[in-house]
């Protein structure tokens, strides 16, 4: 999907912490998206660029899971979110 790509998070989403999720607001769509506590973890890296890869890693250092689990979980979320367009290519 993405190898080694480096992705960000898009220029027109703000977003908000809410305790364990964060809240998302694509402004050019006027909608809004919840992020449970996992999702927030991979957003908040966003913030900067990074690769798929370095998302799985902050996943597996910061909850309790094997890397195959988190590198599933990280591509259906970054699939998500690009098909969105709530993340872009760095």
């Amino acid at each position: 999907m993405l190898g080694a790509q480096s992705i960000r998070c898009a220029d027109h989403v703000a977003f908000c912490d809410m305790a364990d999720e964060v809240v998302l607001l694509d402004a050019k769509a006027g909608l809004y998206f919840g992020l449970n506590a996992v999702g927030a973890t991979v957003w908040q890296r966003l913030q900067r660029p990074a690769t798929l890869a370095e998302l799985v890693d902050v996943v597996i250092a910061e909850y309790d899971v094997d890397h195959e689990r988190a590198g599933q979980d990280v591509a259906v979320l970054v699939k998500e979110l690009l098909d969105r367009d709530l993340i872009q290519a760095a």
